[in-house]
């Protein structure tokens, strides 16, 4: 981790630290990636990318917006429902509201 008082590790629990120096390191210098491995990496991820009826399916089911998008997809159903079952119970009440009119 570096600080303003310099670099520090610690062993993999986290509990133990201890200031580290720099000298001597060799960082890495960039290079140009063959060819060869960005044509193996592109037809990789080409054939492993996430398809259209996945999105299509995560949009659906409300995971595409994480948590809070399956409590948005059950309430966008309760609301499908109630309207159609208040729509039912409307068109029920006017045809028998024109029956009793007629006889």
């Amino acid at each position: 981790m570096q600080t303003r008082s310099g670099m520090w590790r610690s062993d993999f629990l986290l509990e133990q630290w201890g200031k580290i120096s720099l000298e001597g390191v060799a960082w890495s210098k960039p290079q140009a990636m063959p060819q060869i491995l960005k044509l193996q990496l592109t037809q990789y991820f080409h054939r492993t990318s996430i398809t259209v009826e996945r999105v299509i399916l995560d949009l659906h089911n409300g995971y595409l917006i994480g948590k809070f998008g399956l409590w948005l997809a059950d309430l966008w159903g309760v609301f499908l429902a109630f309207i159609a079952l208040s729509g039912l119970w409307l068109w029920l009440v006017r045809l028998f509201a024109s029956k009793t009119k007629k006889g």
